[in-house]
């Protein structure tokens, strides 16, 4: 048993995370315990009637770890439960945690599009991310949907999209990715926003994408000047930090793409002593990528005038580690 004093039982914040409420809590004990509960999908229709949008919200979000398809039982009563919800919880955790078993349901497909513009924050943030696992018919409006989410008025919302819409592969999204990129003020997203440029041209490990447009505003981004050390964003760069096998074939594909451009910026990027140290690291690996063992012993010059011992000792160990790769 658990005591809970002026404690809502379904307490959210205002982003809808389930986060200190006694029903997660009453769970995790009982998973500690290892309690045995019931088949999740065993409970459907008794949760899915539930009067309370939490419930179904919190049971939805359980759900998404369960694969289920239109082979099932389950399958119709739970999607016609969702395309009857009308309250946000309930709505932004289906979008969040089920748009994978819908994936090709015309009509999942076409209730999540009808609440593109939807008033709530958390709807059009889950939105985006339900639309990567989406496999309808025309992906035309979709990808429109997902253009205007990225200048949503919410920095959430900009950077939930930012984050998915590289698996769309669509060039119209590279200009609003290319903007967020140039606005400073949006830095949070510019780890997702150039993760999904770099996912449109370079797309690691598979090497399937080819934009050229991508690697274009890509390119753009990795020239800029910013003001604060930690752009361009050294998360997003991580993404051109590793080859797979595909790398030396897709060259034939990829004509556009300049190794001696992508080392040069990289170069200057590293050259820039005022750079945060993650920054500086993951340049020294995109030059092992795109570059030879002579880009790679030209960075040693820059490294010798690092003042700071810590520093130092990261950047030589990570040129240790390319160079040992040529």
């Amino acid at each position: 048993e658990i005591e809970y004093e002026d404690h809502n039982l379904w307490l959210l914040d205002e982003r809808f995370n389930f986060a200190d409420n006694a029903t997660n809590d009453a769970f995790l004990q009982l998973k500690n315990d290892v309690a045995t509960l019931p088949n999740i999908l065993d409970c459907a229709n008794a949760i899915i009637a539930n009067d309370s949008a939490k419930v179904r919200a919190y049971y939805y979000s359980k759900l998404g770890n369960v694969f289920f398809d239109e082979s099932t039982a389950y399958y119709a009563p739970i999607k016609a439960k969702i395309l009857a919800e009308t309250e946000a919880i309930a709505i932004a955790y289906a979008f969040r945690y089920l748009a994978s078993n819908f994936r090709s349901d015309a009509e999942f497909c076409n209730f999540v599009l009808s609440h593109k513009d939807n008033e709530n924050v958390m709807v059009r943030k889950w939105f985006s991310s339900a639309v990567t696992y989406l496999q309808p018919a025309d992906k035309t409006p979709f990808v429109d949907a997902v253009i205007e989410l990225l200048g949503d008025e919410d920095a959430d919302v900009v950077t939930e999209a930012a984050l998915n819409c590289g698996t769309l592969e669509d060039d119209r999204l590279v200009e609003p990715l290319a903007k967020i990129l140039k606005d400073e003020n949006l830095a949070d997203a510019h780890d997702d926003a150039l993760t999904s440029l770099i996912r449109m041209w370079y797309d690691y490990p598979a090497h399937d994408n080819y934009s050229e447009a991508a690697y274009k505003a890509t390119m753009d981004y990795l020239k800029g000047d910013y003001a604060s050390a930690d752009l361009p964003s050294w998360l997003g760069l991580s993404k051109m930090a590793n080859k797979g096998t595909k790398f030396d074939a897709r060259a034939a594909e990829a004509t556009y793409v300049n190794n001696d451009e992508i080392v040069e910026a990289a170069k200057n990027i590293f050259e820039d002593e005022a750079k945060a140290r993650l920054v500086r690291t993951q340049c020294i690996s995109i030059i092992g990528v795109f570059g030879d063992k002579a880009d790679l012993e030209a960075l040693q010059a820059t490294i010798d005038k690092v003042e700071s011992a810590s520093d130092k000792s990261s950047y030589q160990s990570k040129l240790d580690a390319e160079l040992a790769k040529k």
